[in-house]
Order: C-alpha cells, then sequence, then structure tokens
C-alpha cells in the first residue's frame, strides 16, 4: 500500500513538474521588480544575463541567469555540481520543499562556512536557472521561493512594491576615536595594540585592540565590527555560530543575557563562557565573551580570567564599557 502511495506522489509531483518548468521565464527587469528590496549586489549581461540578489536582513543570497548559446539545463547541472564541490560543498540529495512552490525539487549541497551553515539550493529549467544561499531558518527559504516564483512566472501579476534605499557602509573609525581609544586604554594597560581595516568586497571595517603580548598565551580582546548591513539577528546568529563551533577547541556556550552595556551603548550582551583550558586541568583559566550588537556596529570583548578573579574581571569589565562609551564620535 505504502509502494501503491509513493508511485502516486510522485507521479502527481512529475506532472506538477512538467506544468510549471515550461512556463519560467527570465525577464531581468521582472526580477527587479519583485526583488526591489534586496540589493544587486552583481549584474553583467555579457554571454548570458546574470544576477546576484542579496538579502542582508535575513542573509540570503540568489545567482540567477539565462543561459548562455549552446548550454542547456542538463550541462550547467553538472557543470554547478562540480563547481560545488570544489567550494567545499558536499551534495546532500534532492529537496523536496520547492516541489509545492516550484513543481519540482532542487539539488541541496552543505558546507560548514565561517560564518554559519550554509545551504546552497540549485535549480535548472529551460530558460533560467538559479541557486539560493542560506543560512537561517527554513522559513526564510520558502518566503524566497514564492518571490523566485513570483519573478520568473509570467501568469503571475507582479507585486507593487517600494524600493529600498540602502545606507552607505559607514566605517568604524567614522564612529568611534581611534586614537581616543589607543589613549584611554594605554592609561590602564602595560601593553596596548590597535590594529584597524576599511571596508572591501570581502570583510567589514573594524577596530582590534588586543591587551597582551604574544608570549603571554592567552590574549585579552575588544574586537569593534561594522554590520556591514546585514541586520541585527543575522549578526548574532553568526557571532553564535563562531563563538560555539571552535576550530581548535570546544566552543563557547551561551550564559545569558548581561544588561551593564544597556546604560552604555543601550543594549543588553550576550555572555558566552569557555571552560575546556580548566576542564581539561591546563590552564586555571576560565574564557568570557560579551558580545554587545547595535544597528551599527558589534563590539566583542574576550577576557581570560584565573580562578577566584571573577569579581575583579566584572568590574575591568565595566570599565572597557565606560572607555569604549567615552571613545564615541558624538
Amino acid at each position: 500500500m505504502k509502494k501503491i502511495i509513493s508511485i502516486i506522489l510522485f507521479l502527481v509531483f512529475q506532472m506538477i513538474s512538467y506544468s510549471f518548468e515550461d512556463n519560467y521565464i527570465f525577464n531581468a527587469e521582472r526580477i527587479k521588480k519583485v526583488f526591489s528590496e534586496w540589493e544587486i549586489e552583481r549584474e553583467k549581461n555579457d554571454k548570458n544575463y546574470f544576477m546576484r540578489l542579496y538579502n542582508k536582513e535575513d542573509d540570503i543570497f540568489i545567482d540567477i541567469s539565462n543561459y548562455q548559446k549552446e548550454d542547456n539545463p542538463e550541462i550547467a547541472e553538472k557543470r554547478f555540481h562540480k563547481s560545488s564541490l570544489n567550494e567545499s560543498f558536499k551534495f546532500n540529495g534532492n529537496n523536496h520543499l520547492s516541489i509545492k512552490y516550484l513543481g519540482t525539487a532542487s539539488k541541496e549541497f552543505l558546507r560548514y562556512s565561517e560564518t554559519g551553515i550554509e545551504k546552497k539550493e540549485n535549480f535548472f529549467f529551460e530558460k533560467v536557472k538559479f541557486a539560493i544561499v542560506y543560512t537561517g531558518p527554513e522559513e526564510d527559504y520558502i518566503k524566497t521561493l514564492e518571490l523566485v516564483k513570483e519573478a520568473i512566472d509570467p501568469s503571475i501579476k507582479v507585486k507593487e512594491r517600494p524600493k529600498k534605499t540602502f545606507k552607505k557602509l559607514v566605517e568604524v573609525d567614522q564612529i568611534f576615536d581611534v586614537k581616543k581609544l589607543k589613549r584611554e586604554f594605554d592609561n590602564t594597560h602595560k601593553f596596548v595594540e590597535i590594529k584597524t581595516a576599511k571596508n572591501t568586497n570581502e570583510t567589514s571595517s573594524y577596530i582590534m585592540i588586543t591587551f597582551d603580548e604574544k608570549k603571554a598565551g592567552f590574549r585579552r580582546q575588544i574586537i569593534i565590527e561594522d554590520n556591514d548591513n546585514f541586520s541585527k539577528k543575522v549578526i548574532a546568529r553568526r557571532r553564535d555560530y563562531i563563538l560555539k563551533l571552535a576550530d581548535d577547541i570546544d566552543g563557547y556556550k551561551y550564559i545569558r543575557e548581561d544588561k551593564k552595556s544597556e546604560k552604555y551603548f543601550g543594549v543588553s550582551s550576550k555572555e558566552y563562557q569557555n571552560t575546556y583550558f580548566k576542564d581539561k586541568k591546563i590552564f586555571d583559566v576560565i574564557a568570557m565573551a560579551n558580545s554587545i550588537i547595535t544597528d551599527q556596529y558589534e563590539i566583542l570583548i574576550t577576557n581570560y580570567i584565573p580562578e577566584g578573579q571573577k569579581e575583579f574581571a566584572d568590574k575591568q569589565y565595566e570599565e572597557y564599557l565606560k572607555i569604549l562609551n567615552s571613545c564615541l564620535k558624538k
């Protein structure tokens, strides 16, 4: 009985898939109207028309294009399979979630990146091909499928949407006074090293303050990084992933919400703890990390606390908050 039901469902999916695939088109202006609230990160019209659309509110991007001459869905699928594997993705099989929306299953790939677990869903139709890459929950992917359906199905009327104006990226040194940071921390620490970097295509701008020399082993740090137009929820999700999945040691564990930072930055911090060194009896030290995320930037404060010095560390943490707040450019 189960086998019969499976066969019937398979045939139904095949019929749905056929009726959908024949209609899908690539129309750049239509796609732009549907995705008017997404950033167009790349666009070129050479041998074929290609666009990369990015939703930084949810951390999803879409690579969508038509086909070059002598290219077709079968050739493209093999090529994209190989390139995905070369990008450290692993093939995860067919994802049937998209059948309800697009009439066919996607070719799903998975990889552990520096900022999260990335899922890549590849689709190949007669006149259009695209990949959806996301790190968030399934609900974000479903919302994107609905938008893609509207963008490539000419039988659907395009909804009126406002065109979003994206903020110009602000460098962190436009928010914080770097010279004052150095001066203030020099007054409280024997060793202070500050590094800064501007926004690039690969990284956001940041200020890194280190309080200990390399030979000390444990290096206390404060990193201030701009949000690069990503939402607070995406920044928080990325930080949680990075802290919990450390490469060389057991990761941090989320402990609690700490409200000390509300007085200085208007938001609480997420506090993490790592007891790896103490648990393994390597050093009697606990690592602490506090992540403070505002609309413009994130502050990550990392400290290493010897046994019996928690009270001192708490006072030092609040002193850091005071200094950082005093160095904000008003």
